[in-house]
């Protein structure tokens, strides 16, 4: 957990997770050094002599030892660390059954204010290591370890408008603009609407007060309308039958709540598919972001993600605020992205219903192939 302190005369961070990523990023480490960045420890693991091919391989081979010591429990690990001199949460806890973990949680969630850091939850981990090689990891989480959060905290705004944005897949979703608001640190001046059956469900309309709360703590959305505060001058938001940026006629499959554009040279498709290729899960192409994907495809240089691989640095420079060095930059960057794993090609490819985890999945059984 971060612990920071800001000096006088400096701007605070929206949050403690944003202070800690932009303090370690400093490319000036005594910049890093005045930040009084702290940290718990909670776990260990070494690797030597072992090449790994995959993330998947690493998280499944991973011993639970430091320098030949092997632990068999999770609470052997957190007694040891301080031994070592590494720092453990004073709050770590033992239990021994279901009903004490819901009231250490409950306790935690009632002291969490008074804490000198922020805290979301509480991670609840099986005991035995043994038993975390038995039960093994998903594609995001382990098998053996849960976060138990606490209720995300609820505030009131207004909803001013709703615009319909177009996903890389064509997927239409409704994104509410709300009056600006605070949640936990962060400023919050839009959320999620989810699709159009979410709007009838709740009868959610335009001019409403509504209850706003961080889904996980991190993606704003809509609770609920608060109908009692309406005073008749609410409109009823009006789903599309066309898409807001190419005009093509929308189409919803049976069984599925989510409207599409079938319009496969949508520009909004282009470009977020340009955006998800060149994403750090994917190519990670440094440099290619939102703006950029945008230039190029209105300028004609991109019409698919194969197109990138054709350009020329030459090619950037027609880009807006694009120089020598910057263009040479991004040019290298796409080179580099030729060489990746199969896994994270076929994500890159944004194909439906293939997310990092299963696109892992087929590269594994392909490369056994």
């Amino acid at each position: 957990m971060p612990i920071l302190v800001i000096h006088k005369g400096e701007l605070p961070f929206a949050n403690p997770r944003n202070a800690a990523a932009g303090s370690i990023r400093q490319l000036d480490p005594s910049i890093t050094a005045k930040r009084k960045l702290d940290i718990f420890c909670y776990g260990v693991g070494k690797v030597e002599g072992y090449k790994f091919k995959t993330q998947w391989e690493v998280l499944q081979t991973l011993p639970k030892k430091v320098e030949g010591y092997k632990f068999k429990t999770q609470w052997e690990v957190l007694q040891t660390l301080p031994k070592w001199g590494l720092k453990v949460n004073p709050y770590v806890k033992l239990a021994k059954s279901i009903k004490e973990v819901i009231e250490y949680h409950n306790y935690i969630g009632r002291i969490k204010e008074t804490l000198p850091y922020e805290i979301d939850g509480v991670v609840i981990k099986v005991n035995d290591l043994f038993l975390w090689e038995k039960l093994g990891t998903k594609a995001r989480s382990p098998r053996y370890a849960l976060a138990y959060k606490f209720q995300p905290t609820q505030v009131t705004t207004q909803l001013l408008d709703v615009v319909f944005q177009v996903g890389r897949t064509g997927a239409i979703t409704p994104v509410a603009i709300l009056k600006p608001v605070q949640i936990g640190g962060v400023i919050v001046e839009r959320a999620t609407l989810h699709n159009e059956d979410f709007i009838k469900n709740l009868d959610i309309r335009k001019g409403d007060w509504v209850l706003v709360q961080r889904a996980g703590e991190v993606i704003p959305e809509i609770v609920m309308p608060i109908k009692e505060r309406r005073t008749g001058q609410e409109k009823e938001i009006i789903f599309p039958t066309h898409c807001p940026i190419c005009g093509t006629k929308l189409i919803k499959k049976p069984g599925e709540a989510i409207w599409r554009c079938p319009n496969k040279n949508c520009y909004a498709q282009a470009v977020r598919k340009i955006l998800h290729f060149a994403s750090r899960n994917a190519m990670n192409i440094e440099g290619l972001g939102d703006k950029v994907a945008k230039d190029l495809v209105d300028k004609g240089l991109v019409q698919n993600v194969a197109d990138l691989y054709y350009l020329k640095w030459e090619n950037f420079m027609k880009l807006s605020g694009f120089a020598y060095k910057k263009a040479k930059n991004l040019y290298e960057a796409i080179q580099k992205s030729k060489k990746t794993s199969l896994g994270r090609f076929i994500y890159a490819l944004g194909i439906r219903h293939v997310g990092e985890a299963m696109a892992q999945m087929l590269a594994e059984k392909f490369n056994a192939c």
